[in-house]
């Protein structure tokens, strides 16, 4: 078996995702693995009577927070972890 060297964690920020988080740090401290957390979004457009807008910047910095908060309480039991956050109109 080869190990992984980088373990990627898909993230909604939601209880099952951490739980899937915290099976990643296990696998990672196994075998010595980088750990990328990744959250992908997409924002829905909101309609008014003459245009249609995308509220983009506030929908992303909410997940970068959210991501900085996530990240930052994991680095205590992992320090080899690193997030992401990407987030597209649609």
């Amino acid at each position: 078996m080869i190990p992984p060297k980088t373990i990627l964690v898909p993230t909604d920020f939601s209880p099952n995702a951490r739980a899937a988080l915290d099976w990643a740090m296990t696998l990672g401290r196994k075998f010595d693995s980088l750990i990328r957390v990744f959250h992908a979004g997409v924002v829905p457009p909101v309609t008014y009577a003459d245009f249609v807008t995308w509220p983009v910047g506030p929908i992303e910095d909410a997940a970068r927070n959210a991501m900085q908060t996530l990240i930052s309480a994991s680095t205590k039991d992992y320090p080899g972890i690193e997030g992401g956050v990407r987030v597209g109109i649609g």
